[in-house]
């Protein structure tokens, strides 16, 4: 028994012309190509559109913390913070995800410096606050918790300016 492979197609393809050689192979299998691109985009603009509607749904506060000078605590104390915030982590179901768009919510620990005055600020969805509020207190008793306005409010719209000079950055 004799096997025979005619090869005959990919070479009168591999003799075309190249721009003739790119609209054939665009005709025959390149559309694919940009139909999936087209289609992962439109899943990812699609689920960006759901999540913003379920994450206006949802509030957020911001929270001062002033914890009182001469204060001995370890950098431990700020590690078990977050391990007892761990608390708020949850699943998401795939359901929940693709036609509710819900999201892990999240927090922001930042150290700002106010007029002078450092202030160490958390931001936090409006229904972890109790949480929050007593992984701070069971690391310092003595710490004072207030919900403060949005500090970012009083900047001017498009940064840096001449007057103000920036720089943050993000760990995730």
């Amino acid at each position: 028994m004799e096997i025979v492979i005619d090869i005959s197609p990919f070479m009168r393809f591999a003799n075309l012309p190249p721009e003739q050689m790119f609209w054939v192979f665009f005709a025959n299998i390149g559309w694919m190509i940009l139909a999936g691109v087209f289609l992962y985009g439109a899943r990812e603009v699609y689920l960006l559109y759901i999540r913003e509607k379920w994450g206006a749904t949802h509030k957020n506060i911001l929270l001062a913390i002033d914890i009182p000078k001469g204060n001995e605590q370890t950098p431990k104390a700020v590690e078990n913070m977050f391990t007892y915030l761990s608390g708020a982590h949850g699943s998401i179901s795939f359901f929940e995800k693709w036609f509710e768009g819900k999201f892990q919510k999240s927090f922001s620990y930042e150290i700002v410096s106010l007029e002078g005055y450092t202030q160490f600020l958390i931001w936090t969805p409006a229904e972890f606050r109790n949480l929050v509020e007593s992984s701070v207190y069971s690391q310092y008793p003595d710490a004072e918790i207030a919900e403060v306005e949005d500090y970012t409010k009083l900047l001017p719209g498009h940064l840096p300016d001449e007057e103000y000079d920036v720089w943050g950055t993000e760990f995730v």
